[in-house]
């Protein structure tokens, strides 16, 4: 009568009309947020499978930094042991280089990823993109998880220069 057509015939209508056309597919708004939803999930496991990674490599690339810093500086290693420095104190010192150089890496990411974020506010800002959101408590997590990185990286290094021996290297 008034020319109304239920949801259900509306679909069975539109699914008969694109039928022949595989690329057109036929959604209710929610379905298509739900698929977007899962699209952008998808997208971010991949950057935490991303992230995860450089977590890995920059364990390594501190690891072999501090590495060829203790072999590079032997004999001030050896100097200080000579006049006194406890091994204990010689590994702190690694540790704290290591933690440094992690925290600062750190620092410099989360500012870089803070920047690429306002920057695709700015591109997408046109459709629809109207605010970031910064997870706080991830950035603190990764400030602090570059702490314990630094520690990690620090420790095979920090045993080597602890045991050097003060005499052979001050001898070199």
């Amino acid at each position: 009568g008034d020319g109304s057509v239920d949801t259900d015939t509306l679909r069975e209508r539109l699914e008969d009309a694109t039928a022949s056309s595989p690329s057109v597919g036929v959604q209710t708004p929610a379905e298509f947020a739900g698929r977007q939803t899962d699209l952008i999930d998808r997208i971010i496991a991949v950057v935490y499978a991303l992230s995860a990674l450089a977590v890995i490599v920059a364990v390594l690339g501190v690891a072999n930094i501090l590495a060829l810093s203790v072999a590079e500086r032997r004999r001030e290693i050896g100097m200080l042991r000579a006049v006194g420095a406890t091994r204990g104190l010689i590994r702190r010192t690694i540790t704290v280089e290591a933690v440094l150089t992690s925290v600062y890496g750190a620092v410099v990411g989360v500012l870089a990823g803070l920047g690429a974020g306002f920057a695709v506010l700015g591109v997408l800002g046109d459709v629809g993109l109207t605010s970031v959101i910064v997870p706080w408590a991830v950035v603190a997590g990764v400030l602090v998880g570059s702490v314990v990185v630094g520690v990690v990286s620090a420790l095979a290094p920090a045993v080597r220069a602890a045991r050097t021996p003060p005499l052979d290297a001050v001898a070199e």
